[in-house]
Parts: structure tokens; C-alpha cells; sequence
């Protein structure tokens, strides 16, 4: 792969999109109270930013399938409804218009929750059902799903995961407790985590070139990368037990 798996800078310049500067062109289109502070648009900018490196991802895998995206979002409202379109959009821009958005489906989080719960807690709101069954209505046109709500409770029970020909498979918000197995086994294509030395600061400013944004706050693990990214920081995938 040409791009980022743990510090290098990601491949080829994407057209047209090069800064966070044009970044910004698409977050001054959104309105409503989610971006209301600047934090709220710093932490925007990293996000599309991420989006923008996962297109150009997707363009680097060995894939031949169909084209279109099953995007596992969280329900859209009022409040999140321009944002949800523009991290798609991202997306299908980093990836260069070789992919397409043609399915987008949310796992059943009460209205009132959205926007108030941490991304990392939202599988104990759908099932590994709800999974397959979003899983099973794309299939005929969807080779890519992004989930941007991580996993629901108990992965290790999807039905998903049986399948010979699968679509390849990228995850948000996930933590990777128990995970590394998948990953090495190419279940899950690439999950995106938060950078283990890298704390979340949305007071300053963000970096002008998107990779460089995406370096400076994820890191993208892959079965190229995962045994690297266990040895260095081998609490991401430690299993958590149970006390008696």
C-alpha cells in the first residue's frame, strides 16, 4: 500500500483536495447547534480528513466486487443530518468516484440519545441480527461496509463473518478488545482508531494536509500492520476479563 499504516504519510495527492482548507469549504456549508463551537469544527475537519484517507484506501485494495458502500451510520436527525452527508461524501471523493454510497442503514438508538452517546458504547443498541440483516439487504450491489458505530455486542456470533466471499469490511468507533484474530484473518479489512500517542485535542488547529490531520489523530490497522500495532501497544487488543 502506497499510504498510512502507522506514521508514513499516506500516497498520492488527491486532486482538487488537497488541504484541510477545502475541507473547510464543506464544513461551512453545515448548520445547526452540532457545530456551534469551534471544537465542534475541529473535530469535523478530522473526520472528513479520516474519510478522505479511507476513500483513498479503498482504492488500494486488491477488490474486484461491486462498487457500492453499505454505510452503517448512526439514525439521522435535524442536528446531524449535513453532517452524516458530508462524511460520505468525503469518502466517495478520497476514493475518486470509484465507489458509491448506495446503502445507508442505523442500528435502533433512541432520537434523544444520538449526539449525546460516545460512539464506543453504541453496540449494546443493535444486535449481531441487525448486522447480518443490513449485511444481507446490500449484498447484491454493496462490496464495501463502513460502519462509523463499531460492532455490535458480541461480534464474535455474526453470521457475517461465515461467509466464503464477504465484502470487505471497515470499522469506526470500535475498540479492538479481543479483535486481533479478525483482523490477521482478514474479517475485518481495516478498523480506525483513535492514535494510542496521540490525545484528542480540538483546541488546536488542525494540520493543512489531510494525511498529515489523519497521522496527527488515527491510526489505521490492517492484517499488514496488526501484529506491529499489537507488539507496540498490545493493550488495544488485551481481552478483558471478568471478575468472578
Amino acid at each position: 500500500m502506497a499510504g498510512y499504516r502507522g506514521g508514513a504519510i499516506w500516497g498520492r495527492p488527491l486532486a482538487g483536495l488537497g488541504t484541510i482548507a477545502a475541507i473547510a469549504i464543506g464544513i461551512s456549508r453545515l448548520a445547526g447547534p452540532m457545530f456551534a463551537s469551534p471544537e465542534r469544527k475541529v473535530q469535523a475537519a478530522y473526520e472528513y480528513a479520516a474519510m478522505q484517507c479511507v476513500g483513498e484506501y479503498l482504492t488500494e485494495l486488491d477488490y474486484a466486487g461491486p462498487t457500492g458502500i453499505l454505510f452503517i451510520e448512526e439514525p439521522t436527525t435535524p442536528v446531524n443530518e449535513s453532517v452524516l452527508r458530508e462524511r460520505q461524501t468525503w469518502l466517495v471523493a478520497g476514493a475518486k468516484d470509484a465507489f458509491a454510497v448506495e446503502l445507508v442503514r442505523s442500528p435502533d438508538i433512541p432520537l434523544d440519545r444520538v449526539g449525546s452517546i460516545n460512539p464506543q458504547h453504541m453496540s449494546k443498541y443493535w444486535t449481531t441480527k441487525d448486522f447480518d440483516s443490513f449485511v444481507k439487504e446490500g449484498a447484491a450491489q454493496c462490496g464495501i461496509i463502513i460502519s462509523m458505530v463499531g460492532l455490535p455486542a458480541e461480534p464474535n456470533k455474526i453470521r457475517f463473518w461465515r461467509q466464503r466471499k464477504r465484502p470487505k469490511f471497515i470499522v469506526f468507533n470500535q475498540r479492538l478488545n479481543g479483535l486481533q484474530k479478525s483482523i490477521e484473518q482478514g474479517k475485518i479489512t481495516a478498523a480506525v482508531i483513535t492514535h494510542p500517542e496521540k490525545p484528542i485535542d480540538n483546541k488546536a488547529s488542525v494540520p493543512q494536509d489531510y494525511r498529515e490531520a489523519f497521522d496527527s489523530r488515527y491510526l489505521l490497522v490492517d492484517k499488514k500492520n496488526v501484529k506491529e500495532v499489537a507488539k507496540k501497544y498490545p493493550w488495544i487488543f488485551k481481552v478483558k476479563r471478568r471478575r468472578e
